[in-house]
């Protein structure tokens, strides 16, 4: 995951529509990919993942990775192997699936009341991204999981 945004905006990291925008004083990039699954940047973090059905399938969130696993949030704890990291699914608890739950409903809260002429788009034409976000937002308050982490 790439944290400076306006490479992120540069060369989109296989996201075929991008914008970005300052919603409340940071910088929110939100992104595409040509099957409609949707990436959404709020400053370094939070940030989430969503597959083309709309579900969340990943977060990174102060400084941790989560990711769908049938159905449900886990963590993704890093563990040192003797010749690589390796990534181990946790559980998180209800309290903690809360927390992200309301930073979710809060950015899009905030996103939806983000006035279009906001969103720039690396090659001026916002347009086709907006038609696409706004047909995206609704709906998506609440938090579905995906059943897998991969796209």
């Amino acid at each position: 995951m790439s944290n400076d945004h306006e490479d992120l905006l540069r060369d989109g990291h296989q996201m075929s529509l991008r914008c970005a925008a300052m919603v409340g004083g940071t910088r929110v990039v939100i992104g595409f990919r040509s099957g409609g699954q949707a990436s959404i940047y709020c400053g370094e973090e939070p940030v989430f993942q969503f597959n083309g059905s709309g579900e969340l399938r990943r977060v990174y969130d102060q400084g941790q990775r989560y990711a769908a696993d049938a159905g449900r949030l886990v963590h993704l704890q890093r563990i040192a192997k003797v010749s690589r990291l390796q990534l181990v699914p946790q559980p998180i608890s209800g309290e903690r699936f809360e927390e992200i739950a309301a930073s979710w409903r809060d950015w899009y809260a905030r996103i939806c009341q983000t006035d279009d002429s906001r969103w720039l788009s690396p090659d001026g034409d916002a347009a086709l991204f907006l038609q696409r976000l706004n047909a995206w937002l609704p709906g998506k308050a609440d938090l579905v999981i995906a059943s897998t982490a991969n796209a």
